[in-house]
């Protein structure tokens, strides 16, 4: 029923924010509103879900169930209306939710608007719901299934998850002018000198390859944002790794410079990534063949 998908909607923002007191804003509720909405559902469904207090808001082993049923029902019912709607009409419709990392207006790779121009003209009537957000959020989202797709660097193959390459990122590893580095010569520059030094990593878990790479490396900050990672080496107290497109204009404003740039550096594969289960999905689908077809991408390179 209508009422049970909105009691669980409040729940599933009042879990998400952590508490009454913090989803308030969200919700648009006072607080008094939001308590007793949970008591309905509570009753309605014959368990405690939480527990508040004092010592904070918390599930129980009940809610922590009731929290993910409700996630699948909620994406669920949002993908009948989708599908619905594509039915009472004869152009698609609905709303297709995508999410990329930070730091990609630059990349000239990335051939995102393209796909965005493209998917416009084939689908007008469709609502485009674009976000920026950390790798961890995006597959996080994804997992949710607040998201359709994300576009990401393909730091690891979660077994829920499909991912279609789309291209390479060049990344160096940089200090800023001000730090100690700036002046010194690469071949002056030894393994035991970039040890010491104070590295910022991302807060993700990176491949083998990168992890053989970075494993002396004296990590003191992490960032999971590029811009992040960016004004922490622009400080000039850490050094890190940043994709060349992105730093360019840094670069070439001479506010950071590479270092070893020959034997300390990687490629990440770009990829498109999705839940297995939405392959069905008609906008998804659609989305994902621009992508493929501004990329160049085959069907043997999915």
């Amino acid at each position: 029923m209508n009422a049970d998908i909105k009691l669980l909607r409040i729940f599933v923002t009042v879990v998400d924010n952590g508490g009454f007191a913090a989803a308030e804003r969200e919700l648009n509720l006072a607080r008094s509103t939001i308590s007793n909405h949970m008591a309905e559902l509570e009753h309605r469904l014959g368990t405690t879900l939480c527990r508040r207090g004092r010592a904070g808001f918390a599930l129980t082993a009940a809610g922590e169930s009731v929290y993910r049923e409700a996630l699948n029902l909620l994406a669920s019912a949002e993908a009948f209306d989708r599908h619905i709607d594509s039915l009472k009409h004869s152009s698609l419709s609905g709303e297709l939710k995508l999410a990329i990392t930070d730091g990609t207006l630059n990349d000239k790779n990335l051939k995102l608007h393209a796909c965005l121009a493209r998917f416009r003209e084939l689908a007008p009537d469709v609502f485009l719901n674009l976000s920026n957000a950390s790798q961890i959020d995006i597959e996080t989202a994804l997992a949710k299934k607040e998201i359709d797709l994300g576009i990401i660097a393909h730091h690891r193959s979660l077994p829920d998850f499909k991912y279609h390459h789309l291209y390479q990122e060049q990344h160096f590893l940089f200090c800023a002018s001000n730090h100690a580095f700036y002046e010194i010569a690469d071949k002056n520059i030894t393994e035991a000198m970039l040890a010491e030094q104070a590295f910022v990593h991302a807060d993700y878990q990176l491949n083998p390859e990168i992890q053989k790479l970075t494993h002396n490396f004296n990590g003191r900050a992490s960032a999971g944002h590029m811009e992040a990672r960016a004004q922490l080496i622009l400080s000039g107290a850490f050094i890190g790794f940043l994709p060349e497109h992105f730093a360019a204009p840094l670069v070439a404003a001479g506010k950071i410079r590479t270092l070893k740039a020959r034997s300390k550096s990687y490629r990440s594969d770009i990829s498109a990534v999705h839940r297995k289960d939405a392959i069905s999905d008609r906008l998804l689908t659609l989305f994902l063949a621009q992508l493929k077809e501004q990329h160049h991408v085959t069907a043997t390179q999915n």
